[in-house]
């Protein structure tokens, strides 16, 4: 993967919000990120590593209260956005954000979301993705990618099974453990086996000689069936005609009897028509009138009511406004004068500020005082610090006049130390070329003793030649074993006819042919002993054939090592090669215009030591004096400011005590001074009190007079609507009766009760009009119908008995036939199953020698596949493929003096140049050697993850490992690192080592300021 940009806001130092375009930086191909310990660094690759995998490695326990403590304690937000491009030249970004709780300082909660770039938008995709996205999971990506500080040497001092696993995890090793695929391929064969064998268990009584007796009695019933349905169809037409006489006579009896019940309501409706007619008319004429006096007279006792309401509530209303209008007597002088209060609390609480200022003024030229006495001391201190410095920088400069030229010696010392090892290393790859050669012999012995029954003397041994000469034996073994299996099977065919025609005896039936007659029979011969060679001809066979997939795969094994040895010797005499030329054009190359031996170089370094520390010491002693200098400067403007202010301070605190004395008028200034404020305070808020009471109970009887005021206009104007809507009523009552008694004379009714208990019954007009139109229509319709039915009857009959007979012999033919047919279906049915069993049967046969005969293959490759022992194998060939490519750098860094390589447990161990080319240990490396082999091995695991992801450039970033190397190991390391651009690599450095900062030239700087936290400072901005 490459970082395209990083913005981070709220995490560990980082206060306010830092953006990163990492666009310049791998654009550089190496770069770093430098600062001090503790300035917020390696935040940056824990904010990346978090944003990506949720985990980060300073708080990945369950007690961490990650959120909490990942988060800036000043700060309320925190956000990482990452945008990355993964190997597969797709933009992912990575979010997470969060806020603290207002109310609870330890709450912090944090959200995580990860995008795709679709058509320029980002497209929220699962956060499970993230190990797809990547092609790593997150142990492996700080092992090859991003290594965090303290995690550089995980991998070299990795357990055996740790390491094993990443590297199945790492280069997809899982491909090559079958035997759990075998299994489930043995598994899913034997369900079969036992699936098709329980089958054919089931069709042992299947035959073609059941489905012919099928036939036979199938016919039988067909001919059957078709009588029997010609005899239902003849008594079927004879039941129509009776049921049709039968449905004739029921009619006219229905119809006769709804008749005579019609007939008996007629008289009902009759007199249901005479009432509706009655009130009918008493609606149409006096319903209106009627209802309008009712409504009147309740109209008039409601008015009559609510006139007496209103004259009984304006007296007392009167004497409420006389009540309040004599208090607002009473109040109105206290109310004039209320605002003498509100200026004599104004006073105090301007006296109580004036007191609160004189205790500020003490206190600030106290402070003052202080002060003044600290800045006089801090003034001292820059003089002797200043003498100092001048002091410590003479002694420098005197020291480095006396020091020898360390570079000249250290080109010395490196080149008696490469010209050394070339020797040895010359006499290394001789011994391992030697060693590789016997190897090669040894194997190839090996493959010839294991091939000698298939081979000949002048065999060429080839991977090809031997995989082609054992596939034909293979194959020739198979041809051999098919025509004896096929020969088995004929003499167990013939065995069992013999058995068979044992039982055959004349006159009675066989019961294949059904003949009884039995002229040829087979001769009686035991072909039990010709069965039992065959069995063990087949039984030979097999083995040989094992034998011979054995001996493939032992022999492909053998043939890999032989590729990995001849290899192996290739390099080894290139290496030599190479070395001897080395070494011929380096001794014409000596590093110095005067040539000395080793021990007068051992003693010029001893010299240049000596002095190399007393500089050091005198140098970080004029650095401390200069920090010691720098803050006491600082300190010093600090002081100055801190001064100036509070004398600013106490004058504003003077001028403001001034101008509030000259404000108070209205109170005795000599008087409320010398009192406390407790009791100044009471004071006001007794004034205060006082002016509220007033002004509230004036204004409230105000307000009760105007509310009164209204009430009382209010029922006047009630009292007058009410008497006048009165009078009208009364009027129109009057007018009604005089209508209903000239209504009354113009009809049949007596009195005025009569017609209103007419109205009363409420009958529904409409719904009774409809019965009465429903029973005339019903009448018309059922005598209709009963002249018609008295027509057709006229000259017919029905016979009830000779019907119902009848329909019983109907019955009886009718199940006759749906038997016959469920019958002969059944039939059928059988036999279509028993046809179709029959033809199932003869597959089964067929699939169950296929099954056998792959169970005797799965068992074969289950031996092969068993254990993890192929997976293991594969993984030891990468992992010893990677020491390789590790040792190409590892010997360079050391000066050709270490060697990394594996024991027979696949454990790292280190052979030593200096010490006769001895194995030892790597937990004897010292701290700079362990992390040069650390590097070597992070760097060759990150090729092959370049390599399998099939990028052309990636991504390598370090934290820190470079402070414990002495200059002339960093001088080797960064010129191993700087090699690195040439192979598309990019390579990112964390470290406060000041040596590799001069040395890149794109860099970012991390500053961590005491206000604003860690900031982010660009090297191509300054």
């Amino acid at each position: 993967m490459i970082p395209i940009s990083l913005k981070i806001k709220g995490i560990y130092s980082y206060q306010n919000e830092q953006t990163i375009n990492f666009t310049h930086l791998t654009s550089a191909g190496i770069f770093g990120i430098f600062g001090k310990v503790g300035s917020g660094k390696s935040s940056i690759l824990e904010a990346m590593m978090f944003a990506i995998f949720g985990e980060i490695e300073r708080l990945n326990k369950k007690g961490d209260n990650r959120a909490y403590n990942l988060m800036n304690l000043k700060s309320k937000n925190f956000f990482i956005d990452l945008i990355i491009k993964n190997n597969a030249g797709n933009e992912y970004r990575f979010t997470v954000s969060g806020k603290r709780n207002s109310k609870k300082f330890e709450d912090v909660k944090l959200k995580r979301i990860v995008y795709k770039k679709e058509k320029n938008e980002w497209i929220p995709v699962p956060s499970g993705s993230v190990e797809e996205v990547i092609g790593l999971n997150y142990d492996n990506f700080r092992r090859t990618i991003i290594i965090p500080q303290g995690k550089f040497q995980d991998f070299l001092q990795l357990t055996d099974g740790e390491r094993t696993k990443m590297m199945k995890e790492l280069f997809r090793l899982h491909k090559y453990d079958l035997s759990g695929k075998v299994l489930k391929i043995e598994k899913e064969n034997e369900n079969k086996l036992s699936v098709v064998q329980g089958q054919l268990l089931q069709l042992e009584d299947v035959s073609e000689e059941k489905i012919n007796i099928l036939k036979q009695e199938i016919n039988k019933i067909n001919h059957e069936l078709i009588s029997a349905k010609a005899k239902q169809e003849k008594l079927q037409r004879q039941n129509e005609e009776w049921n049709k006489i039968s449905e004739l006579f029921k009619q006219k009896e229905n119809i006769q009897k709804t008749y005579n019940q019609l007939e008996h309501k007629k008289a009902h409706f009759e007199l249901l028509e005479k009432e509706l007619k009655e009130y009918n008319y008493c609606v149409h004429h006096f319903k209106l009138p009627v209802e309008n006096k009712i409504q009147t007279k309740e109209r008039i006792k409601k008015l009559t009511e609510d006139l007496n309401t209103q004259k009984a509530n304006l007296p007392e209303t009167k004497q409420q406004i006389t009540f309040y209008e004599s208090k607002i007597n009473e109040l109105k002088p206290e109310y004039t004068a209320r605002e003498e209060l509100k200026i004599q609390a104004l006073d105090l609480s301007k006296l109580l500020e004036i007191k609160n200022i004189e205790s500020s003024i003490l206190v600030l030229k106290n402070r003052i005082t202080k002060g003044e006495k600290v800045s006089k001391s801090n003034i001292e201190e820059i003089k002797n610090l200043e003498n100092k410095k001048n002091e410590l920088k003479q002694k420098i400069s005197s020291i480095k006049n006396e020091m020898p030229d360390l570079n000249i010696l250290s080109k010395v010392k490196n080149w008696f130390t490469i010209i050394n090892n070339l020797k040895k290393q010359i006499k290394e790859h001789e011994s391992d070329f030697k060693n590789q050669s016997i190897k090669e012999e040894k194997i190839q012995k090996e493959l010839k003793d294991s091939l000698k029954d298939y081979i000949k003397p002048d065999f060429i041994i080839e991977k090809d030649a031997v995989n082609s000469l054992l596939d034909n034996q293979i194959e020739n073994i198979e041809k051999i074993l098919a025509g004896k299996e096929q020969k088995l099977k004929e003499l167990n065919i013939k065995q069992s006819l013999i058995d068979y025609s044992k039982n055959l005896h004349t006159g009675e039936p066989c019961p294949v042919c059904g003949s009884t007659n039995h002229p040829n029979k087979i001769e009686e011969h035991n072909l039990n002993q010709e069965i039992k060679q065959s069995e063990n001809e087949i039984t030979n066979l097999k083995k040989n054939q094992k034998e011979v997939l054995r001996i493939q795969n032992t022999a492909n094994s053998l043939l890999i090592r032989l590729e990995n040895i001849i290899e192996y010797k290739h390099n080894a005499e290139k290496k030599r090669n190479e070395l001897n030329s080395e070494l011929s054009e380096l001794g014409k190359k000596y590093p110095a215009e005067k040539k000395i031996n080793e021990l007068e170089l051992l003693t010029a370094f001893k010299e240049a030591e000596i002095l190399k520390k007393e500089l050091k010491n005198t140098e970080d002693n004029l650095q401390n004096t200069e920090n010691e200098h720098k803050k006491a400067s600082v300190d010093k403007e600090k002081y100055e400011a801190a001064l100036n202010t509070l004398k600013n301070d106490l004058i504003k605190q003077q001028s403001q005590q001034e101008t509030l004395q000259a404000q108070i008028n209205n109170i005795d200034y000599d008087e409320w001074i010398s009192k406390k404020p407790e009791l100044i305070n009471k004071q006001i808020e007794y004034l205060n009190e006082k002016y509220l009471k007033i002004t509230a109970e004036y204004e409230e009887a105000e307000q009760k007079i105007n509310s009164l005021s209204r009430q009382i206009a209010g029922f006047e104007g009630k009292i007058q609507t009410i008497e006048k809507d009165l009078s009208a009523n009364k009027n129109r009552l009057e007018n009604l009766k005089k209508d209903i008694n000239l209504l009354l004379k113009n009809s049949d009714y007596k009195s005025i009760d009569e017609v209103i208990n007419i109205l009363n019954k409420k009958l529904n007009t409409e719904k009774i009009n409809t019965e009465i139109n429903e029973f005339k229509q019903a009448f018309f319709n059922i005598s209709e119908q009963l002249k018609k039915l008295n027509e057709e009857t006229k000259n017919k009959k029905y016979n009830a008995d000779a019907h119902q007979s009848l329909i019983e012999d109907f019955k009886m033919m009718k199940q006759k036939t749906e038997m016959l047919g469920k019958k002969a279906g059944a039939l059928e049915s059988d036999k279509q199953q028993l046809e179709n069993k029959l033809l199932n049967k003869q597959k089964l046969k067929k699939e169950l020698k296929n099954l056998q005969l792959r169970a005797e293959n799965i068992r074969t490759l289950k031996s092969l596949f068993a254990g993890n022992g192929f997976v293991n194998y594969v993984s030891s060939v990468y992992l010893e493929n990677l020491v390789n490519a590790a040792n190409k750098r590892f010997f360079r860094l050391t000066g050709q003096k270490l060697k990394l390589e594996l024991n027979e447990n696949n454990n790292f161990e280190v052979r030593d140049f200096l010490n006769g080319g001895k194995l030892r240990s790597v937990k004897t490396l010292s701290g700079g050697q362990t992390f040069q082999a650390s590097l070597s091995l992070a760097l060759a695991l990150a090729d092959n993850v370049q390599s399998m992801s099939g990028s052309k450039s990636n991504f390598f970033f370090l934290d820190e490992g470079f402070g414990m190397l002495d200059k002339d190991a960093l001088i080797s390391v960064f010129e191993t690192l700087k090699t690195l651009r040439k192979e598309n690599r990019i390579v990112g450095i964390i470290s406060h080592v000041e040596d590799l900062q001069q040395e890149i030239d794109t860099y970012l700087k991390i500053e961590n300021d005491t206000q604003s936290g860690s900031l982010i400072l660009n090297s191509w901005e300054n």
